[in-house]
């Protein structure tokens, strides 16, 4: 059972450093084709809808849908 909670608490840290990583790419984009802050906002809901959407598939396919404290 430790060794299981220890694999799922890996699974999220590389998740969370390819967040990141996403997260520093979008922003590099956008620094560089300077938009208007309608189209950062947008730019902004997308971002967070497939973010959101790869947590929560995250979250089914390897937990089972359980929260646990480290997520």
């Amino acid at each position: 059972m430790a060794i299981n909670q220890l694999y799922l608490f890996l699974i999220y840290v590389a998740t969370g450093i390819i967040i990141t990583i996403i997260f520093d790419i979008f922003r590099s984009i956008r620094k560089s084709m300077r938009t208007g802050n309608k189209i950062t906002t947008i730019e902004d809901v997308i971002f967070w809808i497939i973010i959101s959407i790869i947590i929560i598939f995250e979250i089914l396919y390897f937990n089972y849908g359980e929260l646990r404290l480290y997520i």
